[in-house]
């Protein structure tokens, strides 16, 4: 019945129509008549909620009447752009302005659908019916059983067939690292370099798994374009032409992200051989050897020719004198001398470059047995009273003929023994550190600091 019509009741005491009479009054909406067949409550309209918490009766944008254009609109409008109206509300109609028309006239009158009200049969869950429509429609819906329940369905990617990828990419794996090993023995000269130049075994190890990361991100790059271009010329043949190429989606990422991840996984333990190849010992870093008798000897790892003597002892006497007269660092200096042990001839070296001249051959001449540095030194915390004597020997290496040997000797005056050895840790480093500084020197700059070395066992300030 497509002319008929529900009013409210205010409506109806307006129009003068008894609800509880039978009769067929006629009424005019838009032009058209309507036949009146029944009559609902507006008030219980207005209070009647659904499921999703809103009022049953229409809703519409109300938008702001303003008298006149604001600053803002006059200045948008001379621009050319277009703008919104700046105030809109969101508003549901009044039950007393609402009437209830067939679906088919509403429809014929520009109405939308906004909503679906569904009421199962007898003996159907209202929940299995809605598991139904929502992977039928796709539309969000509220259900109503004993509770109320939003159920929506959304699309979701699953990948099939995963699993038969697991043994070749164990392969895959065990291929890499196979030849990423080999790789690590192929290169020991090269590893020995970088520990030369004061790479930490870590920092090895982590150059390799870079490297091989850097080849993952080529290979990647490489297999992409060669896929776009093997899309491009072979899509339109008839072995592709069933086949669409699409190498914006997930699928392409995580190909990348599992190349990534094999060839990782394949580099953890070359790259461990690498950085225990760059340090076979197993202490990572030096250690004092222990004291005896409160006293402690230890070689620090540096060799000199002969012609660098003076000038290395020279070096350190100004070094230690340098932190005679303060009170700030890892430690204090009094009492520096440097004499000589096992004296021989100094200038015969000289002589003989003299000598060279007139075609007579140079031999070198013995260096003297040892050159010793004397010192008092106060190690920090100063409140904890650390002192002790020192002797720096520079002596011809037994191990290593032709050349010279720094050793150090350590005697504990004063402070208790572990707060001595702790402080001593850090004095051995700012040691070892002049020591580097020395080989980073000039050859003028050691000429310099071998003229600090008197003959007679006395430092120069």
């Amino acid at each position: 019945d497509r002319d008929a019509v529900l009013l409210p009741l205010s409506a109806a005491h307006h129009l003068g129509l008894e609800p509880g009479a039978a009769t067929d009054a006629m009424v005019t909406f838009w032009g058209t008549a309507f036949r009146v067949i029944g009559f609902f409550d507006d008030n219980r309209m207005d209070t009647y909620r659904e499921l999703d918490g809103d009022p049953l009766t229409p809703a519409y944008l109300e938008g702001a009447q303003s008298e006149g254009l604001t600053e803002a609109e006059v200045e948008a409008i001379q621009a050319g752009e277009e703008f919104l109206p700046i105030a809109e509300k969101f508003r549901y109609a009044r039950g007393s302005a609402t009437i209830i028309l067939p679906y088919a006239t509403c429809m014929a009158y520009g109405g939308e659908l906004k909503s679906i009200a569904i009421l199962p049969e007898g003996g159907q869950p209202p929940l299995d019916l809605a598991d139904q429509l929502s992977t039928w429609l796709g539309f969000p819906l509220f259900v109503g059983q004993d509770a109320i329940y939003f159920q929506s369905a959304s699309t979701t990617l699953r990948y099939q067939g995963v699993a038969n990828l697991l043994v070749p990419i164990l392969i895959v794996i065990f291929i890499c690292l196979n030849t990423l090993i080999g790789h690590v023995h192929e290169r020991r000269k090269e590893i020995s370099i970088y520990t030369s130049v004061g790479l930490a075994p870590t920092h090895v190890g982590f150059l390799f798994i870079i490297e091989a990361l850097s080849l993952a991100v080529i290979s990647t790059v490489a297999g992409y374009i060669l896929a776009q271009l093997t899309a491009k010329f072979l899509g339109q043949t008839t072995v592709f032409s069933q086949l669409t190429f699409n190498y914006s989606s997930l699928a392409s990422v995580a190909c990348m992200v599992l190349v990534f991840s094999v060839v990782f996984i394949s580099a953890l333990y070359p790259a461990r051989l690498a950085a225990e190849m760059a340090m076979p010992d197993v202490n990572r870093s030096w250690s004092l050897p222990a004291a005896v008798d409160d006293r402690i000897s230890m070689n620090l790892p540096f060799l000199m020719k002969y012609e660098e003597e003076q000038g290395i002892m020279g070096f350190l006497t100004a070094f230690f004198l340098s932190y005679q007269d303060t009170a700030q660092g890892t430690f204090i200096v009094d009492n520096t001398s440097m004499g000589l042990e096992g004296l021989t001839d100094l200038y015969g070296y000289d002589r003989a470059l003299q000598m060279a001249d007139r075609g007579a051959p140079v031999v070198k001449p013995m260096a003297p047995v040892c050159v010793l540095l004397r010192a008092n030194i106060w190690l920090a915390p100063f409140d904890f009273g650390i002192k002790q004597n020192i002797v720096v020997h520079c002596c011809p290496s037994e191990e290593n003929p032709g050349y010279l040997e720094l050793s150090i000797q350590m005697e504990r005056i004063s402070g208790e023994a572990t707060a001595w050895i702790r402080a001593n840790k850090h004095f051995i480093q700012a040691l070892r550190k002049q020591m580097l500084l020395w080989r980073l020197m000039d050859q003028d700059a050691k000429t310099y600091y071998a003229g600090t070395y008197a003959l007679g066992g006395e430092a120069a300030a």
